[in-house]
């Protein structure tokens, strides 16, 4: 008997058929669960404009996509007002123009910030 923990399925295997059977149950859990976890993540993303917006998306437990100075004051002040903190940044970056989400200086680039659990 093979339970897959990700979907509560269970199937009965001889035991000729587990040495082929595993391997591609392996494949299907990956992929469903790669799957599952690409949608939660596109849900969850916000691209936002400003301090407000961020706030409101972070305390909804949202990951926000913003256009950012870069400063490391700039930064801390963010996480001071919402306990979220830096990310990552895209490798390829978009065409950045205007002011970062949270203090108007220029912006540098586009970076997601969330709270790290």
């Amino acid at each position: 008997m093979i339970a897959r923990r990700d979907t509560g399925d269970k199937k009965e295997y001889t035991f000729s058929e587990i040495k082929s059977a595993v391997p591609w149950l392996l494949k299907e859990i990956q992929s469903f669960l790669y799957k599952k976890a690409e949608k939660l993540l596109e849900k969850k993303l916000v691209k936002v404009k400003n301090i407000k917006e961020a706030e409101v998306q972070i305390k909804d437990g949202n990951l926000v996509y913003a256009q950012w100075c870069g400063a490391a004051g700039c930064e801390e002040q963010f996480k001071e007002k919402t306990g979220a903190k830096s990310l990552n940044s895209p490798l390829k970056q978009p065409k950045v123009s205007g002011q970062c989400f949270n203090c108007s200086s220029k912006a540098k680039s586009r970076f997601y910030f969330g709270k790290s659990y």
